[in-house]
């Protein structure tokens, strides 16, 4: 999903679908790690993106970005069109790669910890 967001050939909106979502499993897969499972309906989204500082701590600088796209994304889901820009698609791209990056070396942690 990511590799699908940075390819510039992609339509913005279909990039920041995919940096959206990849975001959204890489932030699943961190709770899971910690324990946790996600919330099912209404307000699951929100909670991960409320928790990357402590999900992530390595990536919390992306927290502010996440949840303003997450309830940009919101809105335009149920009310307003998104008024997406190639510079946001690039900065929603780079906090996702570094939430990602966070996920991954937790995930290397935690798979040696449960062998």
């Amino acid at each position: 999903m990511l590799a699908d967001a940075r390819n510039a050939s992609g339509s913005l909106d279909g990039r920041f679908n995919n940096a959206y979502a990849a975001g959204h499993h890489f932030l699943t897969a961190a709770l899971k790690m910690k324990g946790y499972r996600p919330t099912e309906g209404q307000g699951g989204r929100s909670v991960l993106y409320q928790l990357v500082d402590q999900l992530v701590p390595g990536a919390a600088g992306s927290q502010h970005l996440l949840q303003r796209v997450h309830e940009l994304r919101n809105r335009e889901e149920y009310d307003d069109p998104m008024q997406l820009t190639d510079s946001l698609v690039t900065d929603v791209i780079a906090a996702v790669h570094n939430v990602g990056e966070e996920a991954n070396i937790q995930w290397k942690a935690y798979s040696k910890s449960h062998k």
